[in-house]
């Protein structure tokens, strides 16, 4: 890991850091680093080749962050969060001290929360000063550095929430500027889930609710985190499960009710998703 910084912090801020136990490690989040920083006018920090996730709430003043050769500025209320490995840089960027809580993280679902949260670029997000996701993150870094596995698990907790919470609205806010949109694809879904037995494609279902192909994979991929295929996909293993449990049928007949061409093709999609074999999801489901 390559590192420079000036830590030009007022003396009520605070910086905590931690070693994480390998159980600490297998947990969806853990804490490395954290802390309030009031930073003075020539703190900086620059970074890059480093395995961790640092997430930033501004609560005055501003920063600026250089992050993959763009200049983004950190102002009062956002939350930004970027992956350490990439290079990048950041510094007090108002004539006011830049007042903002920090923490470094990593864990098992680290790198999947991050990309639903920056799936393309970096994302900024504004909340209130008095919101659940202010509070989680003042939990968070108020944290004390004694580390129990009681301790290690509610900070785990507190920061799934955390993301959650910042994932779901993203996602509202994304989606509120296109009611129509969203209409349109949940019809999408309706027609995918009444023709499950025939042979359809990306033509016949964009086709159902008059948008060009390009227009409707682009969208449904954005409100699902699915392509349509892998959509139908999913529908078709959810109604063979349903047949599976509830009729003694074969699995030919299973396959041809829950949209697949044959046996074969039903038991190759099965395992590669449910990570079992029809036969053996039937009998683990009548036990």
């Amino acid at each position: 890991m390559f590192e420079k910084m000036n830590i030009d912090v007022g003396p009520k801020s605070q910086w905590k850091t931690a070693t994480p136990t390998s159980y600490t490690m297998s947990l969806p989040f853990y804490l490395l680093e954290w802390g309030h920083f009031i930073a003075n006018k020539d703190y900086y920090t620059g970074r890059k080749n480093s395995n961790r996730f640092l997430l930033f709430h501004t609560l005055s003043g501003c920063g600026s962050l250089t992050y993959n050769n763009k200049t983004y500025l950190l102002s009062a209320n956002t939350i930004a969060i970027i992956q350490c490995n990439a290079s990048h840089h950041y510094e007090t960027h108002s004539a006011e001290p830049w007042d903002f809580r920090w923490f470094h993280y990593n864990g098992t679902a680290a790198h999947i929360y991050y990309n639903l949260y920056n799936r393309n670029d970096l994302y900024f997000h504004e909340i209130a000063p008095d919101s659940q996701e202010a509070d989680l993150i003042r939990k968070i870094t108020s944290s004390s550095s004694e580390y129990n596995l009681d301790k290690n698990l509610m900070i785990s907790e507190w920061i799934i929430s955390l993301m959650t919470h910042l994932i779901l609205e993203k996602r509202k806010n994304a989606l509120q500027d296109s009611p129509l949109i969203t209409e349109k694809l949940n019809n999408a879904i309706d027609y995918m889930s009444e023709h499950l037995t025939e042979k359809i494609g990306i033509t016949d279902i964009s086709n159902s609710v008059f948008l060009s192909q390009y227009h409707f994979l682009r969208t449904f991929k954005k409100q699902t985190g699915l392509t349509p295929y892998e959509y139908l996909i999913n529908l078709r293993i959810n109604k063979a499960k349903e047949l599976l449990i509830s009729t003694q049928d074969c699995l030919d007949d299973i396959a041809a009710n829950s949209g697949f061409t044959d046996a074969k093709n039903l038991i190759y999609n099965f395992k590669r998703i449910v990570h079992l074999t029809p036969n053996e999801y039937r009998k683990d489901m009548s036990i």
